[in-house]
């Protein structure tokens, strides 16, 4: 896709959003990124068994990002906003997408809301409980 970077990184909701890198994006380039769930890998080294985290309902979740654009470049990039793993998702991964409810992600990409407001919306997301699992084999 031409004038889209797809190589967007993680970003630690807790620390990144004071950072310089994000601030501006923080407070202008708040996206929602839609999936059916997202991969972890367990394991080590060969022998990593890859697991399908999604809504245990099977509906499609939002992932909380951050996009900018830098029209010097013609360059549009995002990063998928990360929080701690809670419940049984700890045993997975440490980390996991800030994953928000349609109301919250509508509420996530008003224009125009304070720095109170979005940090607010940053704690609103689904908690463990709401996903389930599945183990692929490896090839």
């Amino acid at each position: 896709m031409e004038g889209f970077d797809l190589s967007g990184i993680n970003a630690r909701v807790e620390t990144d959003a004071c950072t310089h890198y994000f601030r501006k994006s923080w407070k202008a380039g708040r996206c929602l990124i839609p999936a059916d769930g997202w991969y972890e890998w367990l394991g080590r080294a060969k022998s990593k068994q890859p697991y399908f985290i999604h809504l245990a309902d099977d509906q499609p979740i939002l992932m909380a990002g951050l996009y900018e654009t830098n029209t010097h470049a013609n360059i549009t990039s995002f990063s998928i906003l990360t929080t701690e793993a809670d419940g049984a998702l700890r045993d997975v991964h440490n980390r996991k997408p800030l994953v928000l409810s349609a109301e919250t992600g509508e509420q996530w990409i008003t224009r125009g809301l304070a720095a109170d407001e979005i940090a607010a919306l940053a704690h609103s997301l689904l908690t463990a409980e709401r996903f389930d699992g599945k183990q692929f084999l490896s090839r």
